[in-house]
């Protein structure tokens, strides 16, 4: 077995039996990595698909073995979980990359987010926090933790422009925008809306264009202070 692979866990789905979601954890420290692969497999309805140590080992392995998310921790050597996520995500397609992280430096969140991560969660974060995260990100393809929501936020206020660049949101944009900050998923928004999902994905699209956000996440905190400030 390849020597990046956590030799514990390399789950072979049954298709019988399928579970509800299945986890990639990639994690360069042996304890965290068998804890998070131990926390995943004793949550009903979660597995822990696989656990591989390296960026390079996730580029090797995951687009074989396409998870329902992924956990990535952002301190690892060689590879950096920046660098990894650019050339992960394109061939992941839609799967959500949750970044992992000992740091709530503001800069390394907003680079990670507009690299395409779904989502930056703390290592501090409760298990029961980070297994919220995990089962969000497969939901509604975004998560983050409160205290990383807290640092864009302070960002964004420092900026000065996010109440101007909300006030040209259209009234189904702002609809859908505060529907995605309730954690609503594109179906429920869809079905709250009567429009369809594919409707929801392009005003999704146009909204991050008019808020100057790379991603939902970040769109969804620009909305949130803009309110908080209104």
């Amino acid at each position: 077995m390849d020597s990046h692979v956590s030799a514990s866990y390399v789950w072979e789905i049954s298709n019988e039996n399928p579970p509800e979601m299945t986890v990639t954890v990639v994690e360069e420290s042996p304890s965290l990595r068998e804890s998070l692969m131990r926390l995943i497999n004793e949550t009903p309805g979660m597995v822990c698909l696989c656990a591989l140590s390296s960026g390079q080992a996730a580029l090797e392995k995951l687009p074989q073995r396409r998870p329902d998310v992924v956990v990535m921790d952002a301190e690892m050597a060689g590879m950096s979980a920046l660098d990894c996520l650019v050339r992960l995500k394109p061939r992941l397609g839609g799967v959500p990359i949750l970044i992992w992280s000992v740091s709530d430096d503001q800069e390394q969140i907003l680079r990670c987010l507009r690299a395409g991560a779904a989502g930056y969660l703390l290592k501090s974060s409760a298990p029961a926090q980070l297994l919220a995260a995990i089962r969000e990100a497969h939901e509604s393809g975004a998560a983050m933790s409160s205290q990383a929501i807290r640092r864009i936020v302070q960002h964004f206020q420092s900026e000065g422009s996010v109440a101007r660049e909300r006030r040209y949101l259209s009234e189904r944009e702002t609809d859908v925008i505060e529907l995605l900050a309730r954690g609503y998923i594109y179906k429920e928004i869809a079905d709250q809306l009567h429009i369809s999902a594919e409707t929801v994905r392009t005003h999704v699209k146009n909204i991050c264009g008019k808020l100057q956000a790379k991603s939902r996440v970040e769109a969804v905190a620009k909305h949130r202070l803009a309110c908080a400030f209104a």
